[in-house]
């Protein structure tokens, strides 16, 4: 079966929406991108979907310098945010 998958870049662009409101974004990085699959029930069956994964870094201490990293995981066909 073959499926359309959204874009990296349409994939980040649903992050920024999410996320950037507020100025979330503003010490926000995103370190990688990159294609992978996870088991989701679609149609009542357990099947591989595409996800995007998108790596970011947060600083969360100016003065200390600490970041927080995290993963979202993007649904590639339907661009639903699945997890942060």
């Amino acid at each position: 079966e073959t499926v359309k998958i959204a874009s990296p870049e349409e994939a980040v662009r649903v992050y920024e929406d999410m996320y950037g409101k507020g100025g979330m974004l503003k010490k926000t990085t995103l370190r990688f991108i990159e294609l992978d699959y996870a088991v989701l029930e679609r149609d009542k069956e357990l099947k591989a979907v595409p996800v995007w994964l998108l790596n970011t870094v947060t600083e969360t201490d100016e003065t200390n310098g600490y970041v927080q990293y995290d993963t979202t995981a993007i649904d590639a066909e339907t661009l639903q945010i699945l997890t942060q």
